[in-house]
C-alpha cells in the first residue's frame, strides 16, 4: 500500500491508496455488455423543452372582458415563462443518450479490490470537497490503466450523488467514448479548434448522472490555452467533478495537447503500474512535472500484489 501525499491541499493527511488489479485490467472491452437488462445504449438525441403560451397580438379585435382575461393570461404566461427560464440549467449539453454501458472490468473490481476502490473514491471525493473540481489523471507511460480507474471512479460518484463529467485529452488513444458504448461523431477537437459551441460536443448519460467529453482525434488547428481553459471552467461550473483522462505525461512540450490541458486542472494524479514504471521514472515524471509548474496531487498505485 503506498502513502500519497496530497500537497497542493495544505490541511489534507496523507491518504493510503491502493488500487489492486489484475493483469486484464488495462485492457479496455471494447465488445462490452450492458450490465443491466435495460437493453442497448439509445441513440443520440437532442433534449425538448416546452414550447411558449400562445398570445394574442395587438391589434386584434376584443371585448373589455377578453381584454382584461388577455391580460390576466399574458401575467400569467410570463410567470410561467419565467419560472421555467428559472428552472432551465444554464449550460445543458445538447446530445443526450438514456445510459452508458460501463465496461465489465468494473464489476470484476469490486469484487477483487472493493476496500482498495472505496479507499481511492474517498480520496477523490476529499479532493473535490476540498475545492479540486477539475482533477486529471494521467501516468508515465501507456499500459498503466489510467482510463479503467478514472472510469471507475467516475461510476461510483455517480452513485453517491455526484454529478460527474469525464473528459478524454489522451489524444493518441481516447479510449473513454468506445469504453462506455458511445460512438461520438464529433469530438472536444471540434471546439477547441473553434468550430463547434461545447455543448453540441459534450454527450449526457440521463440515468447515469454522467457527461462525456469525447475526442476522436488531434486538433487539426492550433489549440489556444484560452480555448481549453474555456471548456474546462464551462464543465467546472456545472458538474460537480470534473475527471480528465491526461493520458501520458511524458513527453511534454507545447507540441503536447494533452501537457497543455494539464495546465489547466486543479490537481493531476498519478496511476503507477508497480510492474513497468519504476521508483526512477516516476521520480524523473514528477521533476518534469514541477518544472512545468503541473499541479501533483498524489499517486495512485496499480497491480500492487495483495
Amino acid at each position: 500500500v503506498a502513502a500519497v501525499q496530497l500537497p497542493s491541499l495544505a490541511a489534507a493527511p496523507v491518504a493510503s491508496v491502493l488500487a489492486e488489479m489484475f493483469d486484464e485490467a488495462t485492457r479496455q472491452d471494447r465488445d462490452v455488455e450492458p450490465e443491466n437488462n435495460n437493453g442497448p445504449v439509445s441513440s443520440l438525441h437532442m433534449p425538448t423543452h416546452p414550447a411558449p403560451l400562445p398570445l394574442t397580438g395587438e391589434g386584434s379585435s376584443t371585448s373589455p372582458h377578453a381584454a382584461d382575461a388577455f391580460q390576466q393570461s399574458s401575467e400569467t404566461a410570463s410567470f410561467v415563462a419565467t419560472e421555467l427560464e428559472a428552472k432551465r440549467p444554464a449550460w445543458q449539453p445538447m446530445l443526450q443518450v438514456d445510459r452508458v454501458t460501463w465496461p465489465n472490468i468494473h464489476s470484476r473490481l469490486q469484487n477483487t479490490a472493493a476496500a482498495a476502490v472505496d479507499v481511492m473514491i474517498d480520496a477523490l471525493a476529499g479532493m473535490q470537497a476540498a475545492g479540486c473540481k477539475r482533477l486529471g489523471m494521467a501516468s508515465c507511460d501507456e499500459g498503466e490503466g489510467v482510463t479503467t480507474l478514472l472510469l471507475a471512479a467516475a461510476r461510483k460518484l455517480v452513485g453517491k450523488g455526484l454529478r460527474v463529467a469525464v473528459v478524454d485529452a489522451n489524444w493518441t488513444n481516447p479510449q473513454i467514448a468506445g469504453s462506455l458504448g458511445l460512438l461520438p461523431q464529433i469530438g472536444w477537437e471540434e471546439t477547441l479548434g473553434g468550430g463547434l459551441p461545447l455543448e453540441e460536443v459534450v454527450i449526457e448519460s440521463l440515468a447515469d448522472g454522467l457527461a462525456v467529453l469525447p475526442v476522436r482525434e488531434p486538433s487539426a488547428g492550433a489549440i489556444s490555452h484560452p480555448q481549453i481553459a474555456a471548456s474546462l471552467d464551462i464543465l467546472g461550473e456545472n458538474f460537480d467533478l470534473v475527471l480528465v483522462d491526461l493520458g501520458t505525461l511524458s513527453a511534454g512540450g507545447d507540441e503536447d495537447d494533452a501537457a497543455n490541458v494539464a495546465e489547466h486542472v486543479d490537481a493531476i494524479v498519478l496511476v503507477q503500474n508497480v510492474r513497468i514504471t519504476t521508483p526512477n521514472r516516476l521520480t524523473e515524471v514528477r521533476r518534469k512535472m514541477a518544472a512545468s509548474n503541473l499541479p501533483f496531487a498524489g499517486i495512485l498505485q496499480n497491480f500492487v500484489a495483495g
